[in-house]
């Protein structure tokens, strides 16, 4: 390894490192108030602390508090089991700071991707999505947008946040994904979470993970 590769190695090493490892709890940003966490069964949360710090997750619908142990790399993560539909409530991230993630519901939670078909909505003018637009607000139904990303190894987070359903989350959101969940949201009458992960024109490949493809490369 040449010296400026190794210099840049453990630049890129140190900066990585400064990131995790702020000495509070943290998580990533698809665990955020307005979140919706499918119903009656067995959810993982994660995040980040100190390496050997003990962080508890104690849900307002349980009487029970869970506890971990954050690893050497500071990274943890326990499963809490979740009841019948049903909310809001809170749940409280506790270790050297403490987390307050508010306005939880329990129902149902779909992720919708694809291409173009999938990720147009009113940004591209669908008179459907744009007539939908302000009778759209519903407490009940909850819109996760994934961003358009590229990166050449998995992402532990992302930019976006967890948002009640109304005219200015809609806008730019997948048409598709917003009338299935709006429809899944009205005929079992429970809290619905839709998650949006779509990007127009991307090849079948960039939505395999890497070691798939090489064991059946050509």
């Amino acid at each position: 390894m040449t010296t400026f590769k190794r210099s840049r190695f453990l630049i890129c090493a140190f900066l990585f490192s400064c990131v995790y490892a702020r000495g509070e709890v943290r998580l990533p940003s698809i665990f955020g108030d307005h979140m919706i966490l499918q119903r009656e069964t067995t959810v993982k949360i994660w995040g980040w602390a100190d390496p050997g710090e003990s962080v508890m997750v104690s849900p307002s619908w349980s009487n029970k508090a869970t506890t971990v142990t954050a690893s050497g790399n500071g990274d943890w993560s326990l499963d809490i089991t979740t009841p019948t539909a049903g909310g809001p409530y809170e749940i409280n991230i506790q270790g050297s700071n403490k987390i307050v993630l508010s306005d939880v519901l329990i129902g149902e939670v779909w992720i919708c991707s694809g291409q173009s078909n999938m990720e147009w909505g009113s940004a591209q003018n669908l008179p459907q999505m744009i007539e939908e637009l302000p009778k759209s607000t519903n407490s009940q139904l909850r819109l996760y947008h994934i961003p358009k990303r590229t990166a050449d190894y998995p992402q532990f987070d992302l930019e976006s946040q967890w948002k009640p359903c109304g005219p200015e989350s809609l806008a730019g959101f997948s048409a598709v994904g917003y009338f299935y969940a709006k429809r899944l949201q009205e005929r079992l009458g429970v809290p619905v979470g839709i998650i949006n992960a779509s990007w127009g024109g991307t090849p079948a490949e960039t939505w395999v993970p890497k070691p798939i493809i090489m064991e059946n490369a050509a």
